[in-house]
């Protein structure tokens, strides 16, 4: 009698309430790019989808995520950005034109200039594209995953303005924000990043980093009349 108490008093409890996750039709983008690395090109898969994420209370989202696969390595990682009307593509297309790329054998690490210099290493593996977006889908459906932030968790940030100086971040005589710092290449050597940016000025900026993302040494350069 006790255990059919207990599983009738079990069963009138409030199911736990997840968020509903549903594709907006005609937001996906697929291609893949060409990533130079060490003298090599790197094939990279992309897969941008816009998501409409409705919470428990009702409250509704929409999140874009960027898909990114090697088939070589299996690797996968993901990005996202809220975004206020549909304009399918448009993570791919800054993501393609500003940040960069990098693969070791365990990870992929997204490298983002501007005001702060992002880093986000992703060590995760999927059997394809579309089965590592499934699972990112699947999380943020059953709230394991967040997206209430501005970046994904475990984005590293360095500020420009502390590890170089704010003449290199910001441009001269100028009110604006932007123009921004961009990041020019990414390389790595006996477990050092050597990271170039080019500045609003027409100078340039390298930063040295070790395996955990830490500045070694940083330099300014002066402008390259040849650039």
């Amino acid at each position: 009698m006790i255990q059919l108490l207990a599983f009738l008093a079990a069963s009138l409890l409030p199911l736990p309430q997840t968020a509903h996750v549903e594709e907006i039709r005609g937001s996906v983008v697929c291609n893949s790019v060409q990533w130079s690395q060490d003298e090599q090109k790197i094939k990279i898969e992309m897969k941008d989808v816009q998501v409409r994420i409705t919470a428990p209370s009702g409250a509704v989202k929409v999140v874009e995520i960027l898909a990114l696969y090697d088939p070589q390595t299996k690797l996968f990682s993901w990005t996202f950005q809220h975004v206020d009307q549909a304009s399918p593509g448009q993570l791919a297309k800054t993501f393609s034109s500003e940040a960069v790329l990098y693969r070791t054998s365990t990870e992929l690490i997204a490298f983002h200039g501007g005001l702060y210099l992002q880093i986000t290493a992703s060590s995760n593996h999927a059997a394809n594209l579309s089965e590592g977006l499934r699972q990112v889908v699947v999380g943020l459906d059953e709230g394991r995953i967040k997206v209430d932030t501005d970046l994904p968790n475990g984005t590293i940030l360095l500020n420009l303005g502390k590890e170089l100086s704010p003449s290199f971040v910001h441009l001269r005589n100028s009110p604006a924000v932007f123009p921004l710092p961009k990041l020019r290449g990414v390389t790595k050597s006996d477990n050092r990043w050597r990271v170039v940016l080019d500045g609003p000025n027409g100078d340039s900026a390298v930063l040295i980093l070790n395996d955990k993302y830490e500045v070694i040494s940083s330099e300014v350069l002066p402008r390259d009349p040849s650039r």
